[in-house]
């Protein structure tokens, strides 16, 4: 798994137009960060793990670096680059950008609402750099191995019931912790999209 292949998962059909990067968003869309860092051949990327709050439906859950809108965003990757400051303390403005991904529609206890997620991915050369959480927000951030989150024996499945109904659903174990629904489709559709654009011998694909 390469960031050129990455790269080209991105810009697949269906790919989030890049005219979505300059437009204003609405108080109803949200954006996350997708930072990839370290050797081209041991890809890491960037999570937090949310602070606990009674308040928050997704409060302890693992996520990517992310947030609603604030009024002063010029646009919906401008929140994310933002966030990803404020809640881990990373410096994306001069980062390589990666491109966007189609958004998602936020499903709250399993139940679908009027808001957006907005994935944009960035690559941060280098080593990785240290994580600096906001405790208000951010209980811990991690960077985790891109080998590790397509590891089949690191799949899990949470059993979630909501108003009545009990769901099957995917996950990836990091520690004692479950990287699981909207993070999970986005970075697991991601890496599989990045993994067909590789050859059997692992090296891209022409």
């Amino acid at each position: 798994m390469t960031l050129t292949a990455i790269e080209a998962a991105i810009a697949a059909p269906g790919a989030a137009p890049a005219s979505r990067l300059g437009r204003p968003a609405t108080a109803s869309e949200a954006a996350v960060a997708l930072v990839f860092a370290g050797a081209d051949r041991d890809l890491r990327l960037c999570f937090i793990r949310r602070a606990s709050h009674p308040r928050d439906p997704w409060s302890g859950q693992m996520a990517l670096p992310g947030g609603r809108v604030a009024p002063a965003d010029a646009s919906l990757c401008a929140a994310a680059v933002r966030e990803a400051r404020e809640e881990v303390g990373l410096g994306l403005e001069h980062a390589r950008y990666l491109g966007a991904l189609p958004p998602i529609p936020l499903v709250r206890s399993g139940r679908p609402t009027d808001a957006s997620v907005a994935p944009f991915a960035f690559y941060l050369a280098g080593t990785p750099p240290p994580l600096t959480v906001d405790p208000a927000e951010v209980a811990a951030g991690y960077w985790i191995s891109v080998l590790h989150l397509r590891d089949p024996g690191q799949r899990a499945e949470l059993r979630l019931t909501a108003n009545g109904v009990t769901r099957r659903l995917p996950a990836v174990r990091f520690r004692r912790h479950l990287i699981w629904g909207m993070t999970y489709r986005i970075v697991t559709g991601l890496l599989e999209r990045a993994a067909g654009a590789t050859g059997p011998t692992g090296r891209d694909a022409p």
